[in-house]
């Protein structure tokens, strides 16, 4: 009885009114469940202690949370930049960690689990900043090489993998793999992209534009060929989504296509729509780093201090209608979130999620005694 009333003064307490690229946050944090929707109760919850440092990138894989960063901690124990959760804490992955650095993005593929970052060593293979884990072991992709990984995608079932490579033909900056070689997409990409995305059958990158041109464009790809989708932007997009059948474009703009939108738009074919007055105070680096489309619900996440002109720290949803924010939020920024278990994972650099310490990692969980949760 003591931990029913226990629990019911913590639903009682956490309620969120909501009616219906940092560099490590460009793809993988992009999300889709069918089954998770906001609603008009909720509550912050802790996993176990978190994190001894940041958490960049959740996936789950095998049905198991798997989470990578820059901890070298996981509950208290050693776990050097992957973990994954038991249900109870979390252990170091099975395969080992990596030797310095971190891991900025996760990505199923096929069977494989994929890991990006900065790392020369992960278990006790040699894979320069990018390996595969098929449920027994870690290996590298192959010969080519990435200095840098800036997204992540799976595409036409390939792996998209965009970043600065050792290449020096057309898979540069972006390169697909098909589970055992290598190719360009076209001539490539003149520019890193900051981040790429699959959104109504094709993939989309933005990257700054090549000279003689300035500024920031949109890219799409064709299936033979890249062509400029949007050459009018205010400043850079860091994450890419899908919501109600529009692609959705988010990031550190103030204007996209002629059309004034504060940090997220939507796209429907024809031309670009700002999300009600958008996210962030329109002052500063505010910006968005992740979406997410959860079943009519759409999650922004990155550094960001108001939603809709109200107050929304981090982390905000959208109804179709309005922007609300769960609970308080969270005491910085978010890099990535993902269904999990009845649940919304949500993690990034913050240390607390409605002032109760989580160090990094924390779940959002409606009140499920009306039925109206991620069931």
């Amino acid at each position: 009885m003591v931990h029913e009333f226990l629990e019911l003064l913590v639903l009682a307490s956490f309620t969120v009114m909501v009616p219906s690229i940092p560099w490590w946050a460009k793809l993988d944090g992009t999300f889709s469940c069918d089954d998770a929707v906001a609603t008009d109760s909720g509550y912050w919850a802790p996993f176990d202690t978190g994190m001894g440092g940041s958490v960049h990138a959740l996936t789950v894989y095998n049905g198991e949370l798997v989470a990578g960063g820059d901890f070298s901690t996981a509950s208290g124990a050693a776990a050097e930049g992957i973990a994954k959760w038991t249900g109870s804490a979390w252990v170091s992955f099975v395969g080992g960690g990596v030797d310095h650095g971190g891991i900025a993005h996760l990505i199923v593929f096929r069977n494989w689990l994929v890991a990006a970052g900065n790392f020369d060593i992960i278990g006790d293979v040699a894979a320069t900043n990018l390996a595969k884990w098929d449920g027994k072991r870690w290996s590298k992709l192959s010969d080519l090489y990435f200095y840098d990984v800036s997204g992540l995608a799976v595409y036409n079932d390939e792996l998209i993998v965009a970043g600065f490579s050792s290449a020096e033909d057309a898979r540069k900056n972006i390169a697909k793999w098909d589970g055992s070689t290598w190719s360009a997409l076209g001539d490539g990409l003149e520019e890193i992209p900051d981040a790429i995305g699959v959104h109504g059958g094709k993939l989309y990158a933005s990257a700054t534009l090549p000279f003689p041109a300035s500024g920031d464009g949109i890219w799409s790809w064709e299936g033979k060929t890249w062509a400029l989708f949007e050459d009018d932007l205010g400043d850079r997009v860091f994450a890419f989504g899908s919501y109600d059948g529009r692609l959705v474009a988010a990031g550190r703009f103030r204007t996209i296509g002629g059309v004034s939108a504060n940090s997220i738009a939507a796209w429907d074919g024809t031309t670009w729509t700002p999300l009600g007055s958008g996210l962030g105070t329109g002052l500063g680096n505010q910006h968005v780093d992740v979406l997410g489309d959860c079943n009519g619900n759409l999650w922004a996440g990155g550094y960001f201090e108001k939603a809709g002109g109200a107050t929304a720290s981090h982390v905000a949803c959208w109804d179709g209608s309005n922007w609300s924010s769960p609970g308080t939020g969270v005491d910085n920024g978010v890099s990535s979130f993902t269904g999990y278990q009845g649940s919304l994972a949500v993690a990034g650099s913050f240390a607390t999620a409605d002032s109760i310490p989580v160090n990094h990692i924390a779940r959002w969980t409606v009140d499920t005694i009306f039925e109206n949760g991620f069931d």
